[in-house]
């Protein structure tokens, strides 16, 4: 394997690379985009509270607010997730100070049907916004298990894709090498005083300009044993 193998080998091999790494990167780019925004829509919640809010949900509905604003006030008193009822103005029932980005961010969760971590009860024509805020927001993960397991068959596509351009590039090379070498062989034995030395046999094969090649070296040699 020569220098021209591994020139066509790299240059085969890198393109194919550079095609594989392109796709890989905008599909990873455009899960990695939805993922990223998952992530900022649900950050400032926690799923922590969700049987809190269901029940709250109950009691506001079926009881009126003095019975939602018990309720939450004995949460408040234990070690439960916290269940915020914030009303348009972003008051909460029980005058608790509200974080507007989470309050903001809660509406537009309801607001996209995301019912089971937000819900908004209507008692005594008022609307109250339940939701569980984060102790402290979360950011978003460098590197995680999880984020492996996620990406697994994307993952496995790129390393295939590494894996099969490797093989095509060296199949290719040495597709077009292989009779190149052959004729250098051939040279030698010619120059060493072998005239019966042929290629025709080792490339019959081949309908190209390397097979045309070969024809043109059994014929120059065949001449020059003639005049020989």
């Amino acid at each position: 394997m020569g220098r021209l193998f591994w020139k066509f080998f790299f240059s085969f091999w890198l393109t194919l690379l550079a095609a594989a790494i392109s796709t890989g990167s905008f599909v990873w780019l455009k899960h990695a985009t939805d993922d990223n925004q998952l992530l900022r829509e649900v950050r400032l919640l926690d799923y922590k509270g969700i049987p809190y809010i269901t029940v709250a949900a109950d009691i506001a509905e079926k009881q009126g607010p003095q019975a939602l604003k018990d309720f939450l006030a004995q949460i408040k008193q234990g070690e439960m997730p916290v269940v915020m009822a914030v009303d348009a103005n972003n008051t909460d029932l029980l005058g608790r100070e509200v974080d507007t980005a989470t309050a903001e961010q809660a509406r537009q969760l309801h607001q996209k049907g995301k019912e089971r971590i937000v819900e908004v009860v209507t008692t005594e024509n008022r609307d109250w916004l339940l939701y569980t805020p984060l102790a402290e927001p979360e950011k978003a993960p460098i590197f995680k298990k999880g984020w492996v397991l996620k990406h697994l068959p994307l993952l496995l596509i790129i390393s295939s894709a590494i894996i099969a351009s490797l093989l095509f590039s060296a199949l290719l090379a040495w597709y077009f090498t292989r009779p190149i070498s052959n004729l250098k062989q051939a040279f030698r034995a010619v120059a060493a005083g072998n005239l019966d030395t042929r290629v025709s046999p080792a490339m019959t094969k081949r309908e190209d300009e390397l097979g045309e090649l070969g024809q043109h070296f059994d014929f120059m040699t065949s001449q020059i044993s003639t005049l020989v």
